[in-house]
């Protein structure tokens, strides 16, 4: 099983849009398969199977492994003056610069709306010490906003996943503090911070069940590979 993990992470980068003509390809695969190979060797020394092991090294790398699928998507050349040129020549695309102004201007609408509620509510209904509340609202607005275009510049929800946790802690601090102040139940509000462990707790199971399903999928293609 050992020896199929270079083919497996030179087939998952291809099938995520990397180019092999990229003079960082060899490099990134050298680099990733390291890691892999280490990692197995741990499991099985561990006393765990041949396949746990491989399912284990290949979980270990695919987060790397999609972000260097992103670095190296329509990428190519070597590594030289020539290189540098066609990646600025990429990073002027318009159809990329287009959607990152596109971006900048979902991020400054958001707290450019977020502000002008805050003040419009609070004068005209003087409570302070409450709608300051919104800009956590907004802080969870922009994070989602990242998470919306990092998955359409080819990055997945696992890759996301950090900032998907954080749009939950941001949500649940907020209803904290409007259901306290609202209530003035200050002694219990606090229980509002279990449910929020547990949706941790949920988010984390849905997380393991999407990595084991992703290298499930990823051994068998691997496989499938090695067969032609």
């Amino acid at each position: 099983m050992k020896d199929k993990l270079r083919d497996h992470i030179e087939r998952n980068l291809v099938r995520r849009g990397a180019s092999k003509d990229s003079g960082e390809f060899v490099g990134i695969v050298d680099r990733l398969t390291g890691a892999a190979e280490e990692e197995y060797d741990r499991i099985v020394a561990s006393g765990r199977t041949d396949l746990e092991a491989y399912r284990g090294a290949v979980e270990k790398v695919m987060p790397e492994l999609n972000r260097s699928a992103v670095l190296l998507k329509g990428t190519g050349g070597e590594t030289d003056a020539g290189g540098s040129s066609d990646r600025k020549e990429e990073e002027k695309d318009p159809e990329k610069e287009a959607v990152s102004a596109l971006e900048s201007t979902a991020h400054a609408v958001l707290w450019l709306v977020t502000v002008a509620a805050y003040f419009a509510i609070s004068f005209i209904f003087g409570h302070w010490n409450i709608t300051w509340i919104m800009f956590l609202s907004a802080a969870a607005g922009s994070v989602v906003i990242n998470m919306v275009f990092a998955l359409n510049r080819g990055r997945t929800i696992l890759d996301e996943w950090d900032n998907l946790n954080g749009v939950v802690w941001l949500t649940v601090i907020g209803i904290y503090f409007l259901v306290s102040f609202l209530t003035g139940k200050w002694a219990f509000t606090w229980l509002i911070f279990i449910a929020a462990i547990a949706a941790s707790v949920i988010l984390d199971a849905v997380k393991k069940t999407l990595v084991r399903s992703q290298s499930g999928n990823s051994s068998q293609d691997g496989g499938e590979g090695s067969d032609e």
